[in-house]
């Protein structure tokens, strides 16, 4: 019988190969693999995450969320999985759901430039422009030299011009 450790082990080599797939875009793959992650190890926060992620990526939002769901209930505080669920609201246009989300994630990680852009982006989408770009400044802070949110940023200030 093998121990845990090595259980988890075994389960993250298919987590990585598929993390790898879903990096090309091959989602279904990406699936495939987490699935065989998830026979070896149920409990792997990891597998659920990145099942959820290539559904998400399909558009199979709710399937999606059951994933993020029973990652999040392994590991209430994984935010990345706080983070991709809340993409996948913004998308299907659940732009408060999401900013929920982001807020769950932000408080686990307040350095999260991905969740600082998109919270910015779930809020511009409901035309709070000056809160969208205090989001984004608070992503500036972290990180003050990445060219896609300066963009970002220079995309909301126009539009809060108009």
């Amino acid at each position: 019988m093998k121990s845990k450790t090595s259980q988890r082990d075994t389960s993250d080599i298919w987590i990585f190969k598929g993390l790898t797939l879903g990096e090309q875009g091959k989602y279904e793959d990406a699936i495939q693999y987490s699935d065989e992650a998830l026979k070896i190890n149920p409990m792997n926060e990891d597998a659920w995450w990145l099942k959820g992620s290539s559904l998400g990526s399909l558009g199979r939002y709710e399937e999606a969320f059951m994933c993020y769901d029973k990652a999040l209930k392994i590991d209430p505080n994984f935010e990345s999985a706080w983070c991709n669920k809340a993409i996948d609201l913004r998308k299907m246009g659940r732009y408060e759901d999401a900013i929920e989300c982001l807020d769950e994630a932000l408080k686990i990680r307040p350095d999260y430039v991905k969740a600082w852009c998109n919270k910015g982006l779930a809020l511009g989408e409901l035309g709070r422009y000056e809160d969208a770009v205090r989001c984004i400044d608070e992503a500036l802070k972290i990180n003050p030299k990445d060219e896609a949110v300066i963009s970002l940023r220079k995309d909301f200030l126009d539009k809060l011009s108009k």
